[in-house]
């Protein structure tokens, strides 16, 4: 009962450590009150210790303790501006420790920060921060799975029923099931529908910006941009971009952030052997991004 509870208080509160946490693995990358605190009492410190008046350093000397925090930056740190950027990264680096260990909310994060580069990550929070207020909302309690899914608003004692009342399989209704795993048709509609848009994005920039000799191949839908089918035999891969000497593939999938690594091996092994299929005489020029 103690660990259900202790579960519950954690999906439902908004973490003061993603305020810490640095934008490129995923924060906001700004201060807490008591990340401002512990600065400013460094700060303090540091004047005692630098003080020109010997009474004053007497004062730090006889004050300064090996269990202080501030303390021990400024006597591993001649520089005051070296200790305060060490405070920094140490408190970045407890937010995302703390974060990671919860079962629940850490579990996406963690999996982006190991799939995904620091700039991609910053690039992200960057649009997330300029997004409007409902989508930077929606976003970030996705991404710490503490949107008022089903499965949450029983651990919340908001429900009596956990389950999801779309595909009535029995299976709890958690942010992952609800953004990529429900198998009801209205919920199919929506995933097509979605990777569908992304795509149509993709390829409009792609078409934007193809030299010449290169023509854009989709899975999809689109004004003058002829169907992937007609480069292979069987697979019809999103998106293929030939030219005169290969065939570069892209494929795209909008999964779970916990399954972004079992997805894209997934993929990687579906288009193994897919310069098998190509239907063209650019066989064994095939390149799968």
């Amino acid at each position: 009962m103690y660990l259900i509870y202790t579960e519950m208080v954690r999906i439902s509160a908004w973490l003061k450590e993603i305020l810490l946490i640095p934008m490129n693995a995923g924060g906001l990358g700004t201060n807490t009150i008591k990340s401002l605190a512990k600065k400013s009492r460094l700060v303090k410190r540091s004047i005692l210790k630098k003080s020109k008046d010997s009474d004053i350093n007497v004062i730090w000397e006889e004050s300064r303790s090996e269990f202080v925090e501030s303390d021990v930056f400024l006597t591993s740190h001649e520089s005051t501006k070296v200790a305060k950027k060490r405070l920094k990264q140490t408190q970045q680096s407890q937010a995302i420790a703390h974060l990671d260990s919860l079962t629940i909310q850490g579990a996406a994060s963690a999996r982006v920060r190991s799939e995904i580069s620091k700039s991609d990550i910053s690039n992200w929070s960057t649009v997330m921060s300029t997004s409007a207020g409902v989508i930077h909302n929606f976003a970030r309690k996705a991404l710490l799975q503490s949107l008022p899914t089903a499965g949450n608003l029983f651990l919340w004692k908001k429900t009596s029923n956990p389950y999801c009342p779309l595909c009535n399989c029995g299976v709890h209704q958690s942010n992952k099931h609800v953004l990529s795993n429900c198998a009801s048709p209205t919920a199919l509609r929506r995933y097509t529908s979605r990777h569908d848009e992304i795509l149509m994005i993709i390829v409009m920039w792609l078409k934007s910006v193809t030299g010449e000799g290169q023509e854009v191949f989709a899975d999809i839908n689109y004004s003058n941009t002829k169907s992937t089918n007609e480069l292979f035999s069987k697979s019809r891969p999103d998106i293929a971009i030939s030219s005169r000497s290969s065939i570069s593939v892209l494929e795209l999938t909008i999964c779970h952030e916990t399954n972004l690594r079992k997805s894209k091996d997934y993929k990687l092994d579906k288009y193994r052997h897919l310069i098998k299929e190509v239907t063209t005489s650019l066989t064994g020029c095939l390149n799968t991004l």
